[in-house]
């Protein structure tokens, strides 16, 4: 029992563009969790407080925006799908 595939390439570029979308969103919420749980741990877990915790977290989403927009939000795999 074989299933029949449906490898055009325009449902290739459909699925390659979703995972290349799914990705970068995954990334944003990476960064978004970095931040978060650096700021949370530095308030509740440190006595450095509230301001320097906010300061830390604010750091830490400054890099990874700038990261996103210069290099990080290009994906590895390629533009064009090809079957194999």
């Amino acid at each position: 029992m074989s299933k029949d595939v449906n490898t055009s390439p325009g449902v290739l570029a459909v699925h390659a563009g979703s995972y290349h979308h799914f990705m970068l969103g995954l990334k944003w919420v990476a960064i978004a969790l970095a931040a978060t749980i650096a700021f949370l741990t530095l308030w509740f877990c440190t006595p450095a407080g509230f301001f320097s915790a906010l300061l830390t977290g604010i750091i830490v989403l400054a890099v990874g925006v700038y990261a996103m927009n210069h290099g990080l939000a290009h994906s590895s795999e390629g533009d064009t799908p090809s079957v194999q």
